[in-house]
């Protein structure tokens, strides 16, 4: 494995790149998170609409 010497800058803006995808990954999991919640809720919800018939 070679290492390689990165500037300031070069560090600065992989840094800024990788909190961005972070903050998009957060945000895509917020979504899903409540995309889940919504699903079950669904399914509680028919489940109750047919116990009653």
């Amino acid at each position: 494995m070679v290492e390689k010497a990165v500037t300031r800058k070069e560090f600065n803006s992989l840094s800024s790149g990788h909190k961005a995808l972070s903050v998009k990954v957060d945000h895509i999991d917020e979504q899903f998170k409540a995309s889940e919640a919504k699903y079950e809720k669904q399914q509680i919800d028919l489940d109750c609409i047919y116990r009653k018939k």
